[in-house]
């Protein structure tokens, strides 16, 4: 309590237990059950599901607060975010998604400065903003404001909401796709740049817990392909001659870029080298010098410290709004997405290319109500977006009323909704509403090509 603030907004904030429980649709029984668990000493960990909606930067928040709240803080507990990609903890700190590297501030004048001096370019030169974000590049490009678009290791074809308006949007630019693999995004290219993998490149990962190890190569890359850095600057070397040193680039030199950059920050990883990674193996930041690592960033000699100006950790209140896209007498159903354990992704390297559609799982009771809709274990789900052929398997594990599809066959998104988190941009993958219909009286077509006439629900 002496190392936090705000606790009573929190608690004045939040509608009362049964309400809640009401809403998110589980049992009284089962956020008591919860709550118990919180007694003993907790680690907190959540996927993609939690931040993949409208309302995932609210929902961590909470998420955080309930450790805060319990005092599950400190080694061995806490909350932790389990993000879709490997190196997510890289790019954070490397990228200019959010922040410049370090996690310095992208708006700060100083920290501008210091990163344009540091890439030998004017300030100006640097954005003005962070980007509106995957959705917002596709409204864009809609609106007529975006021209061209590159690509690189990513499937927006496949892996985007309403990806039939994706695939339309990136028709009306010039697209360059860079990857390694072929992909549904590939089949729209103007120009496809074929990008090593990670077994044939060499550079630094860092994990969850900030620690930062070498990547080596087990392989040479076959003719024609380059690793992505040698892309990037050969590219940027025909845009403006002498952007960057003539490719293939030393990848050593570009991290000791990142550990200068990093520097004085929170992320501070200047005291790591290639050499000290080849003795320790893996090192974990901050690291201001060679001799030292990060340890637990809050807690040092039974005392805490938080990076606020108070020093003390913020709960925040708690908001709710509802679902961007409500269930109605039209699309009575609930659409949520997820993964599998042996896939990855949008498919692209684990998919099973002789399954022709995507399986849907519903729980038997919600599936005997649409009996007269199936043909043969087969029916259409429909959302306002698209309507996709499927094999209904009927899982007790699902709620009834719901329907879950995994994100690894190409169609699935095609359904879902371009809505996002107003503060982190992720798309709103896990909730739609949907229908289903018959294969024969489906008012669009599907992916397969059939045609329909009618649906279920219609009025």
């Amino acid at each position: 309590e002496s190392y936090t603030a705000g606790f009573d907004r929190l608690v004045e904030s939040l509608p009362d237990v049964s309400t809640a429980a009401e809403v998110a649709g589980v049992s009284r029984a089962t956020v008591d059950e919860l709550a118990a668990a919180f007694d003993a000493k907790t680690l907190l960990y959540w996927g993609m599901g939690i931040n993949q909606s409208t309302h995932g930067t609210d929902a961590a928040r909470m998420l955080i607060n309930l450790c805060l709240a319990t005092g599950n803080m400190g080694p061995g507990s806490g909350p932790f975010s389990l993000t879709g990609q490997a190196n997510s903890m890289g790019t954070r700190v490397c990228s200019s998604k959010g922040s410049w590297p370090g996690h310095r501030d992208f708006h700060d004048p100083d920290h501008r400065r210091l990163v344009a001096d540091t890439w030998g370019v004017p300030v100006d030169r640097l954005p003005d903003d962070t980007g509106p974000g995957p959705v917002g590049i596709v409204d864009e490009i809609n609106r007529g404001h975006i021209d061209a678009v590159w690509t690189v290791a990513t499937n927006p074809v496949a892996g985007m909401p309403d990806a039939t308006n994706v695939a339309r949007a990136l028709d009306d630019v010039f697209l360059v796709v860079q990857d390694a693999f072929r992909s549904e995004t590939a089949e729209h290219a103007d120009v496809v740049l074929p990008a090593a993998t990670w077994g044939e490149t060499e550079g630094t990962t860092m994990n969850m817990e900030r620690r930062v190890s070498r990547v080596t190569a087990v392989s040479d890359v076959a003719d024609g392909v380059r690793a992505d850095l040698d892309i990037i600057a050969a590219i940027g070397n025909r845009i403006e001659s002498g952007l960057f040193p003539e490719p293939p680039l030393d990848p050593e030199a570009v991290f000791d870029e990142i550990r200068e950059l990093t520097a004085g920050t929170v992320a501070d990883c200047s005291g790591i080298s290639y050499d000290r990674l080849a003795r320790e193996l893996a090192v974990r930041w901050p690291a201001p010098d060679e001799t030292s690592e990060g340890g637990y960033r809050y807690y040092d000699d039974e005392s805490w410290s938080f990076p606020t100006d108070s020093g003390s950790a913020q709960f925040t209140t708690a908001s709710y709004d509802g679902t961007p896209e409500p269930t109605d007498a039209a699309y009575p159903l609930v659409l949520t997405t997820g993964r599998r354990p042996d896939a990855y992704n949008t498919g692209v390297r684990t998919r099973d290319e002789t399954t022709a559609v995507p399986t849907a799982r519903i729980h038997p009771e919600t599936a005997g109500q649409y009996v007269h809709l199936l043909d043969r274990g087969r029916t259409i789900v429909e959302s306002r977006r698209a309507s996709v052929a499927v094999e209904l398997a009927p899982d007790d594990s699902v709620p009834t009323g719901a329907i879950w599809m995994d994100v690894h066959h190409p169609a699935v998104n095609e359904l879902t909704l371009p809505a996002v988190d107003p503060e982190s941009d992720e798309p709103n993958f896990k909730q739609c509403a949907v229908r289903l219909a018959s294969p024969d009286r489906s008012s669009t077509v599907t992916r397969d090509g059939i045609s329909r006439t009618g649906s279920f629900g219609d009025d």
